[in-house]
């Protein structure tokens, strides 16, 4: 039995077009302690907002968030450096990396993908999770009869109490833990791995790395597919502006399909009929996930595309 293996980067969709910039600025703030704090309750999706982090913050994690107050539903981000360089992008939550010694930040927001605005109030949020407990080289899936196993390699680890494998079987929505091994805490590579007795056809893997303070970090997402039965849907590209979902078979069907941003947000999730068409010209340069979900059957098929 095999496995298709995808890797997502978590957090880092990288491109150059397609970004949101916004020119209105909406208040300051300053990361002055560990853990998550909020930046503003009032913060509309067609401002910036400048976050100044300080000296010293080099190698360190922060995980931004945007929500809308009265649904709870997560919005779009644009990081940038002062300056205007993109320096990530995605659905919130992001999880970013300061690998360029940066003092100060700014988040541009948006509603989605394609910059659209939104009124109402929203909450943006920060936390500051310190340097990094590990440096991860890879992380990877192997099938083993009716179990996987979920192999990865350290090149150093600091303070680090914690590695711990979750899973997820609804498309990154909810997470549990599969299994944890103590930290080595060395210079040295090591090589870890735990077992998935129960894995579904598609499941989601990503690390999480806790140091001793109770800070840490998440790995890329790792997609793993198991061919048994091959899937009976079908999810075609036609041309980069829509997307055709129908069965091999001929036979009618209703799909439930979401398409994910490298960053696991979901961009669109909705109910198609067979042999019904998607638009997506409004996605932006970048690598998707789409998952198709049969309701007849439960059959999964997931595909990447780029756009």
């Amino acid at each position: 039995m095999r496995i298709l293996i995808l890797l997502l980067l978590l957090s880092t969709v990288y491109g150059v077009q397609g970004q949101c910039t916004r020119i209105s600025q909406w208040g300051n703030h300053t990361v002055s302690s560990m853990g998550q704090t909020n930046m503003s309750t009032t913060v509309g999706t067609n401002n910036y907002s400048e976050i100044t982090l300080g000296a010293d913050k080099n190698g360190h994690t922060f995980i931004f968030g945007i929500t809308r107050n009265s649904t709870g539903t997560h919005k779009y981000m644009t990081i940038r450096t002062v300056g205007g360089t993109l320096l990530q992008h995605g659905f919130s939550p992001q999880t970013w990396v300061n690998t360029g010694n940066y003092t100060a930040i700014r988040i541009h927001w948006s509603e989605d993908a394609a910059c659209a605005t939104a009124t109402g109030n929203h909450t943006s949020t920060v936390d500051w999770q310190g340097p990094l407990p590990i440096e991860l080289r890879n992380i990877n899936v192997e099938s083993k009869g009716t179990f996987n196993e979920i192999k990865w390699t350290t090149d150093t680890e600091s303070n680090n109490e914690w590695q711990i494998i979750e899973s997820s079987t609804n498309h990154g929505r909810d997470w549990n833990e599969v299994g944890r091994v103590k930290g080595t805490n060395t210079s040295e590579q090591q090589n870890y791995s735990v077992i998935d007795k129960y894995p579904k056809t598609v499941t989601y893997y990503r690390l999480y790395s806790i140091d001793f303070d109770g800070y840490g970090q998440y790995s890329n997402i790792v997609v793993a597919r198991r061919k048994g039965d091959e899937s009976q849907i079908n999810i075609i590209n036609l041309g980069g502006s829509t997307l055709k979902v129908y069965n091999k078979s001929h036979e009618k069907d209703t799909y439930e399909v979401q398409i994910l941003s490298s960053a696991g947000g979901t961009i669109i999730s909705k109910t198609v009929f067979d042999g019904e068409e998607i638009n997506i010209e409004t996605l932006h340069t970048g690598l998707y996930f789409v998952t198709a979900i049969s309701k007849k059957s439960g059959d999964i098929k997931l595909v990447k595309i780029v756009k």
